[in-house]
């Protein structure tokens, strides 16, 4: 009684890197990133001289230059960052390098490899 229509979706819309798209999945998670909420990342290709503002988790594996502020969220950054600039998140978890200050209203999390040139500030905001 009800017909059943097969849509054929032409090759060229059919996903790529899926592999890719997995392993930074596979790696957002071992690196304390949620899988279910929006995140943001910068790959270790990538430098960003200037100011990151946002409201999203964010996972940075490059180079940044400047201040990163993230509104009540996560930032991650992996074993090939290496960050220059004072950071204001909830949560702050390091595996790689970062000269400035950071300030959390969470918790602050420097591990095995991760280092640090700065102060720390967690607990409370302090705005």
């Amino acid at each position: 009684m009800w017909a059943t229509k097969r849509l054929d979706v032409p090759r060229s819309a059919e996903p790529r890197n899926l592999q890719t798209d997995e392993e930074n999945t596979a790696v957002m998670q071992a690196l304390g990133a949620p899988a279910r909420r929006e995140t943001g990342w910068l790959k270790s290709g990538l430098h960003v001289k200037g100011d990151i503002d946002g409201n999203e988790d964010l996972v940075i594996d490059g180079t940044v230059d400047g201040q990163i502020r993230l509104s009540e969220r996560k930032l991650t950054l992996g074993p090939a960052a290496k960050v220059t600039a004072d950071i204001h998140a909830r949560d702050v978890v390091v595996y790689g390098y970062v000269k400035g200050n950071i300030r959390a209203t969470g918790r602050i999390e420097i591990k095995k490899h991760g280092s640090v040139i700065g102060k720390f500030d967690y607990g409370a905001d302090h705005d």
